[in-house]
C-alpha cells in the first residue's frame, strides 16, 4: 500500500505510510502556523511546556512511568521551520503489538497520549502551569543565546536574516530572545487555546498498523480537539532576487572565520521551490 492523506475532521488530516519490515511505529502531531515574529518564541514554547504532563499524569516523573510500561515508549516535542510555515508539535515512537511480551495493543495508548497532551494538559487555576511555562521559556532563553556559541550555526542564521530580511523565512523557528522574554503564563494559555481552535493539525502515521485502525486510534485521541475557523496555510510567495549583491562584515572573535553565500534563483518545478 502506498502513501495515504485522509481527513479526520475540521483541518485534521493523516498521512499513513506503511511500513511493515520495522518493529517501530511512529506518530507525528504537528500544528502549521505562519512563521511570524510575534508569534515564533510563542509556538516554540508551547510543545516543550505541554510535554511536562497532562490532566492525567500532571508531571515528568509519571509521564516518564506511563512510557516505561508502553516498552519504553518516547514522546519528544518538535518544534521547525518549513518554508515561511512554523510547524510545532509532538513526535512519538512504540515497538510493535507483535513484540510485546503480552500481545496487548499499543497504538492506540500512545495515540491517547498525544492527544492528551494536546487537548488535555496539565492545568493549574485554568491556565498552563506557571513553573512549567517559567522553566521552559528559560531553556528557550538559553538556546537562543547559545546560538552564537555554534559559529557555522550563527553564521547560517545572520545569512537568512540578511538575504530574507523583508521575509518571514529569514526568521528562526524558535523565536527571538526579546518576545520570548515577553511571554507570561496567562499570555501562553491564551495563544495555546487560539492556535488549538484554528491551526491545521498534521497527523502522521509510519508502521505496520492497517489504516481503518489508526484511524480510529487518531480519530478518538484527538475527538475533543477545539475547531473554530481553521485558518489554511498560503502558499509560498515568491520573491526576485536582488539587483545588487548585498555584502555583510560581522567582526567576532574567532579563531577561523565562516563564510555564508545565499542565491536565489527563479523555478517553476514547485518541487524546488
Amino acid at each position: 500500500m502506498e502513501k495515504t492523506r485522509v481527513q479526520l475532521g475540521e483541518g485534521v488530516y493523516l498521512t499513513y505510510l506503511p511500513a511493515v519490515k520495522f518493529k517501530t511505529n511512529y506518530l507525528s502531531a504537528q500544528f502549521i502556523a505562519p512563521l511570524r515574529r510575534e508569534t515564533a518564541a510563542l509556538n516554540a514554547l508551547l510543545p516543550p511546556v505541554l510535554r511536562r504532563g497532562t490532566a492525567a499524569l500532571p508531571d515528568l516523573a509519571r509521564m516518564e512511568a506511563h512510557l516505561d510500561m508502553l516498552y519504553g515508549a518516547s514522546v519528544s516535542a518538535s518544534v521547525r521551520k518549513m518554508g515561511e510555515a512554523q510547524t510545532f508539535g509532538f513526535l512519538g515512537s512504540i515497538i510493535d503489538d507483535a513484540c510485546a511480551l503480552d500481545g496487548k495493543p499499543l497504538l492506540e495508548p500512545l495515540a491517547a497520549l498525544l492527544g492528551d497532551l494536546v487537548c488535555h494538559p496539565a492545568l493549574e487555576d485554568g491556565g498552563l502551569v506557571p513553573a512549567y511555562v517559567e522553566g521552559e521559556r528559560a531553556i528557550q532563553i538559553d538556546a537562543i543565546r547559545s546560538v552564537i556559541n555554534e559559529k557555522r550555526a550563527y553564521a547560517n542564521k545572520r545569512l537568512l536574516e540578511e538575504m530574507c530580511d523583508e521575509e518571514p523565512f529569514g526568521l528562526s523557528h524558535i523565536g527571538e530572545e526579546d518576545t520570548a522574554s515577553a511571554i507570561t503564563p496567562s499570555i501562553l494559555t491564551s495563544h495555546y487555546r487560539r492556535q488549538l481552535a484554528k491551526s491545521p493539525l498534521e497527523l502522521f502515521y509510519c508502521g505496520k498498523g492497517e489504516l481503518p485502525r489508526v484511524q480510529d486510534a487518531l480519530a478518538a485521541a484527538f475527538a475533543d480537539l477545539p475547531r473554530e475557523d481553521v485558518a489554511p496555510i498560503g502558499p509560498i510567495t515568491r520573491r526576485p532576487a536582488r539587483s545588487t549583491p548585498k555584502i555583510v562584515t560581522e567582526a567576532l572573535d574567532v579563531t577561523q572565520g565562516k563564510l555564508g553565500l545565499g542565491f536565489r534563483i527563479s523555478v517553476e518545478d514547485d518541487a524546488a521551490n
